[in-house]
């Protein structure tokens, strides 16, 4: 038999559990202030202390003067989707220094949001908790990180997005980590550009903190004007750069892919159709099947490792998925050149991984960020997923 202080303490955990819930805030204008107001619904969330959410009652494109108040409690901004859902910063360019803040001891879910147009240090500053997903940062200029700055311990997860036409002066055109940490899955960054006066990563730039894991993107014609056109790590502890797709960047001084300075990182199942680039003792260890354009990145072929090999992908467009993917050519070497289980059960796109992308009968992993399906429909049919019907092999 439960004793009483046993179904007392269940009972208050019971009571916890149904009444210590957040609110919910509804936007109902594009005002910049005022009832109903993104920046109200804000100070609101702030001052209740507890897990709250900002939802949209309709499409709006919000400008925001000034910064939103920073982040300082649990919130969730949920967007109802890109193109619907915009928080546009061309109307702080002389007044701030961010669109969105979160401040330490401050968490932040973006969801299905666009952030776009800031000029500021960056257009989102996370020295808090930040989870960005389903969401579009396009064309934010900045000191560092054009689109996201992690300081001050600021720990950033990215799930599903598009970093596009990023801009900084400092580390990182997309995403700078000067301090903090930061893990990234399932997104896509193309035409970022970073070191406008010196700065390093294209794409993401990191000095000095901790990336713990890459997976599942792509990089593509990303720009610095230093090094690591589309990644850069200076001792940045050991990420795991795990299926991701790396073509088409440039840096002006070396390593158009990756550059590695001062520590290590974990490469397994990527393409890399750029090369690499290392300083002060900086490596690239390979876990296994990966595919180099080249042989600047230190791949090792024992271990399934593909070296001077063309990894013959197409164009960056709509391939499924709610990011655009560069899809192998049928006759792509990346396709079931990896291992028979993967890391990873889904690719980019969220579609299954192993698949037999060659029809030969054997089911092994692709390398990059794509997993190639091919079936008599070409389209999911057999499985029975009818979501994906299109009649063309993905």
């Amino acid at each position: 038999m439960r004793s009483v202080f046993t179904t007392v303490v269940l009972l208050s955990f019971v009571l916890r559990a149904f009444t210590a819930h957040g609110a919910t805030f509804v936007v109902a204008t594009d005002a910049d202030s005022g009832p109903k107001s993104l920046r109200e619904a804000i100070t609101l969330a702030n001052g209740n202390g507890e897990a709250d959410e900002i939802v949209f009652d309709a499409d709006y494109t919000i400008y925001p003067e000034t910064t939103l108040p920073r982040i300082e409690s649990e919130v969730t901004i949920r967007g109802n989707g890109w193109g619907r859902t915009i928080i546009d910063g061309t109307n702080n360019w002389t007044t701030s220094r961010h669109v969105l803040a979160v401040w330490p001891y401050g968490s932040l879910v973006l969801d299905a949001v666009t952030v776009r147009n800031s000029n500021a240090a960056s257009a989102i500053y996370a020295a808090g908790e930040l989870l960005v997903t389903n969401s579009l940062l396009d064309n934010n200029f900045g000191e560092y990180g054009g689109a996201i700055g992690i300081q001050w311990e600021g720990n950033v997860t990215v799930r599903g997005s598009t970093f596009t036409n990023n801009w900084s002066f400092g580390p990182g055109g997309a995403i700078g980590v000067l301090d903090g940490s930061l893990e990234v899955s399932d997104s896509t960054f193309s035409r970022n550009f970073a070191g406008i006066y010196g700065g390093e990563g294209g794409a993401i730039g990191c000095s000095g903190a901790l990336v713990t894991a890459i997976t599942n993107s792509t990089f593509s014609g990303n720009q610095t004007d230093t090094v690591g056109g589309a990644l850069f790590f200076a001792s940045c502890g050991t990420p795991l750069l795990e299926d991701l797709t790396i073509t088409g960047n440039r840096a002006t001084t070396g390593a158009n892919g990756i550059y590695v300075w001062g520590s290590a990182a974990n490469l397994s199942h990527s393409i890399l159709d750029d090369e690499c680039g290392f300083g002060y003792g900086g490596v690239l260890v390979s876990q296994g099947h990966n595919l180099e354009n080249g042989n600047t990145c230190g791949l090792v072929p024992a271990l399934g490792d593909l070296v001077n090999v063309d990894p013959l992908l197409g164009p960056l467009e709509d391939n499924g998925g709610p990011t655009a993917t560069h899809l192998p050519a049928r006759s792509s070497p990346a396709i079931d050149a990896g291992a028979s289980t993967c890391g990873l059960a889904t690719d980019q796109r969220g579609y299954p991984r192993p698949a037999d992308g060659d029809g030969d009968g054997t089911v092994a992993c692709d390398i990059g960020a794509v997993e190639v399906q091919v079936g008599i429909f070409a389209d999911g049919f057999e499985s029975g997923d009818t979501t994906r019907w299109s009649g063309v092999v993905r």
